[in-house]
């Protein structure tokens, strides 16, 4: 049985990812940030971010892959550092100082912002973090030979997203028929379910070594949708009523952090969730 960490195993694509590899092969270890719950199992061991970093190079030997799921959008850059930049740094360096380059590999799960030419303003501080956390895994892949791949993710949104993400805010305000409001309404976005993304990850987990030190694009060809009509779609589901109002700034500017890269594995979602399902399963969870 294998062994994985993850980091943000309490993160929407988190707890969707977990079940999977706990009733399969892996035995998984989730970093967490706050004190221990009692949600363990035999397949399953929570530690605590300050623990693990004080015995960094005990554990670190137990583990034969990484799974880099924290993120923070936050503009507090000392948060921004710490869950993009410094916790893979600090794991990176830890296999590489036990020599363990060739026993573990590190997947990293990014996002579509660092390769796309143009960023929402408010996202700029967290694509310059992404990016140097790339950077650290290329280097250390080229002088240590540390085993990663890099999954670029689109817009992921699940049951189990935290209030403040797009799609919570949508059908938290269509709910009660509050006004809706959008900027961009007219970009072309593509938004995967995090249950159809978790199912994906696994695959690329179970067929190893095949897609080592490459960056892997999980795309949902069926959902690519200009973000009125999105929010439409998602006002048509629930019946509601509310409106939808459109800012005319424009919020995008020019990502100087920008990385145009050539050999990008496409893997097409085999589990496609229904928009309609998605909703309903959301709306229920809330």
């Amino acid at each position: 049985m294998k062994s994985i960490l993850v980091t943000g195993p309490n993160s929407s694509l988190g707890k969707e990812l977990i079940p999977l590899l706990m009733n399969t092969k892996y035995r998984v270890f989730g970093l967490i940030n706050n004190e221990l719950s009692n949600n363990i199992s035999n397949n399953y061991h929570e530690i605590n971010k300050k623990d693990f970093f004080n015995e960094i190079d005990y554990i670190i030997k137990k583990i034969d892959i990484v799974l880099h799921l924290a993120t923070t959008y936050s503009e507090n850059y000392l948060s921004l550092y710490e869950s993009n930049i410094e916790i893979p740094r600090c794991i990176c360096e830890a296999i590489i100082k036990n020599k363990l380059t060739q026993k573990i590999v590190f997947l990293n799960a990014d996002t579509f912002y660092l390769y796309e030419k143009y960023i929402p303003r408010r996202h700029k501080e967290y694509v310059k973090s992404k990016k140097i956390a790339v950077t650290i895994l290329r280097n250390n892949q080229i002088r240590f030979g540390l085993q990663y791949i890099n999954i670029i993710l689109a817009h992921v949104f699940g049951k189990f997203d935290k209030p403040g993400k797009f799609i919570h805010y949508i059908i938290t305000k269509a709910r009660v028929g509050d006004d809706i409001i959008i900027y961009n309404p007219n970009a072309m976005i593509e938004f995967t379910y995090a249950s159809d993304v978790a199912f994906a990850i696994f695959n690329i987990l179970s067929n190893m070594p095949l897609n080592l030190n490459r960056n892997i694009s999980i795309v949902n060809p069926n959902n690519k949708l200009m973000i009125i009509n999105f929010v439409s779609e998602i006002l048509a589901i629930i019946q509601s009523n509310s409106e939808v109002k459109v800012l005319s700034h424009n919020d995008n500017i020019y990502n100087k952090e920008y990385i145009k890269i050539d050999d990008i594995i496409i893997y097409k979602l085999q589990k496609v969730t229904s928009l309609q399902t998605a909703i309903n399963q959301i709306t229920y969870a809330k």
